[in-house]
């Protein structure tokens, strides 16, 4: 069995992994920093730290940047469409779990499945929400359609056409609180 190293006994490897990533401190910086939280580490034990933990390092800072892309692209998007990225990266997580599985070490493989089946479960339903959704608008459109050629076609003929044009061209876009056209 591996030495435990001296960041994983203090309890402080994430917090170094998050002031190396995130702060870019240096090793000497980072064991300074904690020095003043009370914490004895040499900046040496953080060097051997980070370059053991290389690879943990690279999956986290990967991690921050795809959350902070994420963040950005879905700031003002619907519910559902939230629901839909967070249901597809929790997918690709666990696919991606999965192949990189040496052995199965799962307790309870069903769990596993159990989780597949919801997530897909989930992806079904928001489908459905986003169809009823644009359901709505077709028929509030046609409405609207309806309702001015009864107005219109009578009296103004040239303003119903180009009503009829506008509406045609209208598309609805939910965005979270608000709704956009």
């Amino acid at each position: 069995m591996a030495r435990r190293s001296k960041a994983d006994a203090l309890g402080v490897l994430h917090q170094i992994l998050d002031l190396y990533n995130n702060k870019k401190y240096s090793a000497e910086k980072i064991a300074e920093h904690l020095d003043e939280q009370g914490i004895n580490i040499s900046s040496r034990s953080i060097y051997r730290t980070l370059r053991t933990h290389k690879d943990t390092a690279e999956d986290y800072r990967h991690a921050m940047a795809e959350a902070r892309v994420l963040l950005d692209t879905v700031k003002d998007t619907s519910g559902t469409e939230l629901m839909e990225t967070a249901n597809q990266l929790m997918a690709n997580k666990i696919l991606e779990n999965v192949r990189n599985i040496q052995e199965v070490d799962i307790e309870d493989p069903k769990e596993l499945f159990n989780i597949m089946e919801s997530l897909t479960r989930s992806q079904v339903n928001i489908g459905r929400l986003k169809m009823e959704f644009s359901k709505g608008v077709t028929a509030a459109k046609n409405a609207l359609k309806a309702e001015f050629t009864n107005i219109l076609m009578k009296q103004d003929p040239e303003t119903l056409k180009k009503v009829l044009e506008a509406i045609d061209k209208l598309e609805v876009k939910y965005k979270r609180g608000t709704h956009h056209v």
